[in-house]
């Protein structure tokens, strides 16, 4: 029983492991998650870039490293905001875990394409994005 209830204290004490209901962005606003997903959706280029790491490095879960850097963010991001007027990324639920936070996501407003569901793993050091992992 007293192993029990360590293990209950050091999971509950000791990791700060917090669920959100769906829709639920209880993250504080001016953390880097919450503004980049605010930024992307009023499809503000500067904003989003601002949250992110110089370095930041985009993954395909687990490994597969798409592109490193703000520049190529920029490349891959600024068309796209551009050009798709009805772009809407819709938190479904989050998870966060110390410095990372997953988030389930809903994409709509791409023309031509049905909504698009994903998974997206923050990772934050120093209130910036350092590494982003999608699963699709």
């Amino acid at each position: 029983m007293k192993n029990r209830l360590l293990f209950l204290f050091i999971f509950w004490g000791g990791f700060q492991l917090t669920t959100f209901a769906q829709g639920d962005a209880q993250l504080p606003e001016n953390h880097p998650v919450a503004k980049q997903l605010k930024a992307y959706n009023e499809r503000n280029i500067e904003a989003f870039l601002a949250c992110y790491s110089p370095e930041v490095e985009v993954y395909g879960f687990p490994n597969q490293l798409y592109y490193k850097g703000l520049d190529k963010m920029r490349q891959n991001y600024e068309p796209m905001f551009k050009n798709t007027p009805k772009l809407h990324c819709h938190l479904v639920n989050r998870i966060t875990l110390g410095n990372k936070v997953i988030d389930r996501e809903r994409v709509t407003g791409i023309e031509g394409r049905d909504e698009l569901h994903a998974i997206a793993i923050y990772e934050v050091v120093d209130n910036l994005i350092v590494k982003v992992y999608f699963i699709m």
